[in-house]
């Protein structure tokens, strides 16, 4: 053995000696106590309590650094905890939105204790921001299921706000939870005594969807279930057969009929109740007939006309063969006709406009062709809509003296602009009535009859509810124009110089090359110096300024009573600039001459704007009118002046047709007097 080789055994064996005396003397400072919390350290790892073991090794670690057990499985143990909460995190949150709201409070959680175990916070900061992401996105969806639910319970759907609130129950259980209960102990409230009606009128099944909506709510009412077994059980043809035989014994046709209806949907009954159906509807028509042709005997028109439109409307129902089987009551019914279209005429003559309408619109439903009809129905019409619509003459506006023609102008334009707009309950008379109104009462500007036709200059004028005068105060067009001269430093060209640089270099160059020492490098001799010159121009600005101002008032001619008055200013500007333009040398402006309407334009646009602001002004004074001819009709009903009434809401209504809104109820409530007026 060499003496090279003994060298290093024996390098080894006092290495590895040293090694031992190390562990030895490690070992020997660790406690007993410490030696112990290291092994429990273990066991609690085992039944896995991992944070508490975590931080007994971590405290070992920090207190033996040299010993490899404690930071070894400390770190082993951080590594593990950080992993188990990182990756409940990305469960919870890789999931697509909306996360309820118990599952992200849990991955918040989660996130916290991997932020304490974390090395790096990359990954936990990434998923902090999903997180806050995650939440907006339930919070959102929450909120507008709330509003929503909240909007169909101030509506009184209560079964709609329970079931828009119960979506989305499971992302907020702790805020929808008693929303949901709330609207849904409503719902049962309310709609159980609906499905109680419907049950006691052999609505089955209307009675059970809904009472299948309220179990759904409250699964556990009793009384809720007893209903819906109620509703399986009677929902059969051979229940609504007997049920409607016998509604048909005791002469309850109508109640009769819908048995049969009911009984029709099951195909074991259908031929049976069909004919059942077509019997009890040649039932209804004879009586209604019968009833018609006795109420038009004691001259109760209203009342025959019902009974009447009853048995033609369930005509339409039966088959043809059917159809010819029943025995309409011709002659009475010509009868009817002519003392209809009679009593029609006479209201007209008499100016009940309201109540000749009603007639012949009966009369029309019956009989559409009958003879003059049609022709006559336009002219009650026609008389009804003058009547109900109210009527302005637009007086000719005052001018100023610088525009005198422009009074007549927006006049002009005022009344195209009201008739134009079929909203308004208004009518505008127009040109030629209103020059025989200005020569027949010697009207002025400011809507006063001429006082040698009258003393107080005040009376009633026909054919106009209303004068519209009004003054332009003011009407200008005016163009300005500032003018001013801009200047600037203009380069013209370059002249060659003697460079001050090089005269420095020169002499600095001169010396050092005496003294030996090294050269700078030399610049240009000449450069080239800018010549400027100042260069001006003409600019100018240009604006032109356009206004109206106008003054009116609405006139109530009954009495001569000012009932709206305003004024309105408009003003138009419109602004641009010229210049008369350079070239010199490098700096150049292009000539440019100002574009501004012409004075016809921009005073036209102010005209315009004014005219539709009066306009919309008036028309907003009368867009209610129907309503206020309602009122005036309730208030006449109310103190049994029921003709009156009746001619008040047929002007309402013909005022709300021809606006294309639904005027039904109103002539519903009309007609109910018609009887009434006859026996007065």
């Amino acid at each position: 053995m060499s003496i090279k080789t003994n060298n290093k055994l024996i390098d080894f064996v006092k290495l590895y000696f040293f090694s031992i005396l190390i562990v030895f003397a490690v070992s020997a400072c660790v406690s007993s106590e410490d030696e112990a919390l290291y092994n429990s350290s273990l066991a609690m790892l085992q039944d896995g309590h991992k944070d508490k073991a975590y931080e007994n090794l971590k405290g070992l670690c920090s207190k033996f650094p040299d010993d490899e057990r404690f930071c070894k499985d400390a770190e082993l143990i951080r590594s593990e905890l950080y992993r188990e909460s990182i990756e409940f995190v990305k469960v919870k949150l890789n999931a697509n939105p909306p996360v309820t709201v118990p599952e992200l409070k849990a991955a918040e959680k989660a996130l916290k204790r991997a932020a304490l175990y974390a090395t790096d916070k990359t990954e936990v900061s990434s998923y902090e921001s999903k997180l806050i992401e995650y939440s907006k996105a339930t919070d959102t969806i929450v909120e507008g299921a709330l509003k929503s639910s909240e909007e169909a319970a101030l509506k009184g759907e209560y079964i709609t706000a329970h079931s828009r609130a119960s979506r989305v129950r499971n992302l907020n259980p702790a805020v929808v939870g008693p929303v949901a209960d709330s609207y849904g102990k409503k719902a049962v409230e309310v709609n159980l005594k609906k499905a109680e009606n419907l049950l006691a009128l052999d609505n089955l099944k209307e009675a059970k969807e809904l009472l299948v909506k309220l179990r759904n709510i409250d699964p556990k009412n009793n009384k809720i279930r007893e209903y819906i077994k109620t509703a399986e059980r009677n929902d059969n043809s051979d229940y609504y057969m007997s049920k409607g035989d016998n509604s048909s014994e005791s002469q309850e046709l109508e109640k009769a009929l819908s048995y049969y209806m009911k009984a029709v949907a099951f195909p074991d009954a259908r031929q049976q109740a069909q004919a059942a159906i077509h019997n009890t509807r040649s039932k209804i028509i004879s009586i209604s007939f019968k009833k018609g042709v006795t109420y038009t005997q004691q001259e109760m028109y209203k009342k025959a006309y019902d009974y009447f439109y009853q048995a033609f409307e369930t005509m339409k129902q039966l088959p043809m063969e059917l159809r010819a089987m029943i025995n309409v009551p011709k002659n009475e019914l010509e009868l009817y006709y002519d003392s209809m279209y009679f009593m029609g005429q006479k209201a007209l003559d008499e100016g009940a406009y309201g109540q000749s309408y009603l007639y012949f619109d009966m009369l029309n439903n019956l009989a559409p062709t009958y003879l003059g009809l049609k022709m006559i129905r336009q002219t009650v019409e026609g008389k009804l809509l003058d009547r109900a619509l109210k009527s302005i003459a637009v007086i000719p506006f005052r001018s100023p003296a610088g525009a005198p023609e422009i009074g007549f102008q927006i006049t002009s334009n005022i009344m195209e602009a009201v008739q134009g707009n079929m909203k308004s309950d208004v009518r505008v008379i127009d040109r030629e009535a209103l020059e025989v109104l200005i020569e027949k009462y010697g009207l002025d500007a400011d809507g006063n009859v001429n006082t040698a036709q009258k003393v107080d200059s005040r009376v009633k004028i026909e054919n106009a509810d209303y004068l519209l005068v009004g003054e332009v105060l003011d009407y200008k067009t005016e163009t300005n124009m500032q003018r001013n001269k801009k200047k600037v430093r203009v380069k013209v060209g370059e002249t060659k110089v003697r460079n001050i640089e090089w005269e420095d270099w020169k002499k600095e160059a001169d010396a050092m090359a005496s003294a030996g020492k090294e050269v700078p490098k030399e610049p240009a001799k000449y450069v080239m110096k800018p010549n400027y010159e100042i260069a001006e121009y003409d600019f100018a600005f240009h604006q032109k300024t356009s206004y109206m101002s106008v003054s009116y008032r609405l006139v109530n001619t009954a009495n001569g009573d000012v009932v709206y008055s305003n004024s309105v200013r408009v003003k138009k500007d419109a602004r641009d600039d010229s210049t008369s333009g350079i070239d010199l040398g490098n700096y150049k402006v292009e000539m440019k001459t100002a574009h501004l309407p012409s004075d016809i334009e921009l005073s036209g646009d102010v005209r315009k704007e004014a005219v539709e602001k009066i306009a919309a002004q008036v028309v907003e004074q009368f867009e209610s009118q129907n309503e206020v001819y309602v009122r005036e009709a309730d208030k006449f009903a109310a103190t049994d002046n029921y003709k009156a009434a009746v001619e008040m809401y047929i002007d309402a209504l013909v005022l709300k047709e021809r606006k294309g809104e639904d005027a039904s109820p109103l002539k519903y409530k009309a007609s109910e007097y018609l009887d009434g007026l006859l026996t007065d």
